[in-house]
């Protein structure tokens, strides 16, 4: 979206501690932390940036924005751009029939992209050095999540 009023960021994070998985999120602005939050024990990476991208996208009702994510492959940049309108046709299957992963998380974030009055979502590569206002503004993203 060219002329949006707010820039905002999502990342999520998942590592072993003490022998467990912790798993958590981050949306923030370039300066601020909006929202951050540890998920329940046994959620992946890919459930945590799903939902990270939901929550953007209700913290965002109303707005326009472009939201930056880190988030690629199979998961939640994928989910809206590239097979959200499959899901919508098909039901949520793969394209060999078979009932997809995070099912729930999905259908959240596809009822959410309604909510911003303009959205873009926009892939970025997340832990970059540089000083371009992209790079500078995932940073609190990074840290958090």
């Amino acid at each position: 979206y060219n002329k949006p009023r707010d820039h905002l960021f999502s990342d999520g994070s998942s590592y072993l501690q003490e022998g467990s998985r912790r798993v958590g999120y981050a949306v923030t602005t370039t300066t601020n932390v909006l929202e951050a939050k540890a998920l329940p024990e046994g959620w992946s990476v890919q459930q945590a940036e799903l939902y990270a991208l939901t929550r953007f996208l209700i913290l965002s009702k109303g707005k326009q924005v472009n939201i930056y994510t880190d988030s690629h492959e199979a998961d939640a940049f994928a989910t809206v751009q590239v097979h959200g309108a499959g899901y919508k046709e098909r039901g949520l299957l793969t394209a060999g029939g078979k009932m997809i992963q995070s099912k729930e998380e999905i259908l959240k974030l596809l009822e959410a992209t309604r909510l911003p009055d303009k959205v873009a979502i926009l892939h970025h590569k997340g832990h970059q050095k540089g000083d371009n206002p992209i790079t500078q503004g995932s940073h609190p993203a990074d840290k958090t999540a």
